[in-house]
């Protein structure tokens, strides 16, 4: 059985059979030039931290400051900048202000960059409260309890807002759909909301919502699509890094152009400091079998993610890294039953879960995945984590195999070899009714949950 498993094994990580069709150019890092749009944002930061100098008292001076930071953040990454937004605006929100409202909001903004939803939702509350652009209110209720998985509630929010012809309930109701599973219907909003972003000229929103068609149209399968998509990004936008993030999945997962991903992630990383990078990084080292510069990979996100400052910003990756590359099972489940208090969601369900399941505890895994997660997400990754946690009751891992089956690309040729391995299990253990072999120790990889 042993010898048989193995040559399964050989063949299908020798017949993978990706796409020949290469669609990212080798050229498309020259479109990310984000220096200027820096170079703009600190000359912005140096104008008004002047100002203060000058005028401590005026409170309207932090808030422009702590917008300056906020932009830098999102050019940069470095989590420096959020953190001085934070506290500039609680600096604010201390002295008696006339829009209290919007500078609560923009903390609560800067809240949910740190993954601290429950807090940003008590200061959204708090605007409520106050009474002031209620329409700006509901929005950011339906945004908070979507990250707090808390679907009644968002309902209700989009309720609120409900305008057919408003950009923002377009793109709110295309993350509501997505959510829900029926990404057709995300996408034909999100496209709604393309025309009046490109009607109104606003390059800002352009570049956000062709972004975000990028990965919708990725998850979606139309690949090319989803290129074009983060091509326009860049052009409209020079300094939009997750667009090249984007294009180098694609490079990656597509094309099987190892060294051109590799090249647009390290171009990115020369001038951004997002941890996560690293993994992305580490899987493509895993896929050609480098295990030195995976290794090099994880231990700079991990010394990364050490910064003060960090928070529970990193908590789902480094979970993950614990539970399947350390064996540091302690604080994995830590780390998933701290982000199940922040935020319930069949997500932070499946941290726990899928750590249960790698520690042996193959009952606690599935009680817990029946009752928190099972029928309720289309997630590609967690449906994955499903197929191994029933991977003993076909009844049930065989119709989620089948669901996954259409997301190579987004899942990745590591992933899709894991899901070819595991139909293979499963099919054998229904053939012969014998205890179903596990795949994890032949295909050791850490990186399932960066598709």
């Amino acid at each position: 059985m042993k010898n048989l498993i193995f040559l399964f094994l050989l063949l299908i990580v020798s017949n993978v059979g990706y796409s020949k069709n290469q669609i990212a150019a080798t050229n498309i890092n020259e479109l990310y030039s984000p220096d200027k749009k820096i170079n703009l944002v600190q000359k912005d930061l140096d104008f008004w931290t002047q100002k203060l100098k000058a005028s401590p008292n005026q409170t309207s001076y932090l808030i422009k400051l702590a917008g300056a930071h906020s932009q830098l953040f999102s050019l940069t990454s470095h989590i420096e900048d959020l953190k001085k937004s934070e506290n500039l605006l609680q600096q604010a929100l201390a002295t008696p202000l006339l829009n209290r409202s919007a500078a609560l909001r923009a903390l609560a903004h800067n809240y949910i960059s740190q993954h601290r939803f429950c807090a940003a939702l008590d200061l959204v509350l708090e605007a409520v409260e106050i009474g002031e652009n209620k329409f700006a209110n509901d929005k950011m209720l339906f945004d908070i309890y979507m990250e707090l998985g808390n679907d009644e509630q968002a309902r209700i929010q989009l309720t609120k807002i409900t305008n057919n012809n408003n950009f923002d309930y377009l793109i709110r109701k295309s993350k509501w759909e997505d959510s829900k599973g029926n990404l057709a219907g995300a996408i034909t909003h999100l496209e709604r909301a393309k025309k009046k972003a490109i009607a109104s000229n606003n390059k800002g929103l352009m570049a956000w919502i062709y972004s975000n068609l990028g990965d919708y149209y990725g998850h979606n399968g139309e690949i090319e699509k989803s290129y074009d998509h983060f091509k326009k990004t860049l052009e409209l936008d020079p300094a939009n890094w997750y667009a090249l993030k984007g294009i180098a999945w694609i490079a990656y997962s597509n094309d099987q152009n190892i060294a051109l991903s590799t090249s647009l992630l390290e171009t990115i990383i020369s001038k951004n400091n997002s941890p996560d990078l690293h993994l992305r990084l580490a899987e493509l080292a895993e896929y050609k079998a480098n295990k030195t510069a995976k290794l090099a990979a994880i231990e700079n996100f991990q010394t990364a993610i050490q910064k003060v400052g960090y928070g529970d910003m990193y908590n789902k990756y480094a979970c993950f890294i614990a539970a399947e590359n350390t064996g540091d099972f302690k604080t994995a489940y830590g780390l998933a039953n701290k982000e199940i208090i922040n935020r319930p969601t069949t997500e932070s369900y499946d941290l726990l879960a899928w750590t249960l399941f790698l520690d042996g505890k193959i009952e606690a895994a599935q009680k817990l995945a029946k009752t928190h997660i099972l029928g309720k997400t289309s997630e590609p990754a967690i449906l994955l984590h499903l197929a191994h946690i029933f991977q003993r009751d076909p009844v049930i891992s065989t119709p989620i195999l089948r669901e996954i089956e259409g997301a190579r690309f987004e899942l990745g040729p590591l992933k899709t070899i894991e899901i070819k391995a595991l139909n293979t299990a499963v099919s054998m253990t229904i053939e012969t009714k014998e205890k179903p072999f596990s795949i994890l120790p032949n295909l050791q990889n850490p990186f399932w949950f960066l598709g």
